[in-house]
């Protein structure tokens, strides 16, 4: 991934959230991303809010201005993919997962 000053390290991205993890696979058949850290996590009680415009659970520190979720959640919705959040393994850190849709048949568009 590039930024304007060149390749964009994971942990800027996630300075507050714990070492991330990327990866890509399918799953059913279906095109998934999923990212997830080992960091504090996001409580269940505010998977929801944390998708809204400008929302920053209490006492978060760090930069930002509530927007990355917001704008995942959007696009997923735009592509009719379904994005999900939830504990990360063993309950450590939060698991984010975008689940596309199935791909068309070879020859179809």
């Amino acid at each position: 991934m590039r930024g304007p000053g060149g390749p964009i390290q994971p942990a800027e991205i996630c300075s507050d959230a714990g070492v991330p993890t990327f990866g890509s696979s399918p799953r059913g058949g279906r095109p998934c991303l999923e990212v997830e850290d080992d960091g504090p996590g996001i409580p269940e009680d505010q998977r929801t809010r944390v998708r809204e415009r400008f929302y920053r659970m209490p006492g978060t520190s760090g930069h930002g201005c509530g927007l990355g979720l917001a704008i995942v959640s959007e696009i997923a919705e735009a592509h009719g993919a379904q994005f999900t959040l939830e504990a990360g393994p063993a309950g450590a850190g939060t698991r984010a997962r975008v689940l596309f849709r199935s791909a068309a048949p070879a020859g179809e568009v």
